[in-house]
């Protein structure tokens, strides 16, 4: 989906994400391609005008961190988007800025990802404690 577009222009498509859940905190993680311009103004002046675009797409959750921004992908840290029960970590759906081609799920109990097909929201899932 475009994220920075004009009425004849898109400078950037999000491909996928992924997120990584640990404890009651997610690092989601955008995976993009930029426009040949857009590529070059971020290798001339840095990926900080990309900054606000990002962070505002996550304006809905309280407590978010952008950890690392580079021309291809963007790391998003979300605080406290699970919630601890007895054993387990509870996520209950959140809806996301986006649709995702491809949203790709990953829990501390499983190093592969569950993969979710034209989502804009999270999926309802529980986790263990480590």
């Amino acid at each position: 989906m475009p994220l920075f577009q004009t009425e004849q222009t898109t400078y950037i498509d999000v491909n996928e994400a992924s997120i990584r859940f640990n404890g009651s905190d997610a690092t989601i993680t955008l995976y993009y391609e930029l426009t040949p311009a857009a590529r070059a103004y971020i290798f001339a002046f840095g990926t900080s005008s990309l900054e606000p675009k990002i962070q505002g797409m996550f304006s809905n959750f309280n407590d978010t961190q952008v950890l690392n921004i580079r021309p291809e992908h963007a790391e998003i840290l979300i605080r406290n988007v699970s919630k601890p029960n007895e054993n387990y970590y509870l996520h209950h759906s959140i809806e996301l800025p986006l649709t995702f081609r491809v949203l790709k799920v990953y829990t501390p109990d499983s190093r592969e990802s569950r993969d979710y097909y034209y989502v804009n929201s999270t999926p309802d899932i529980f986790y263990p404690k480590e």
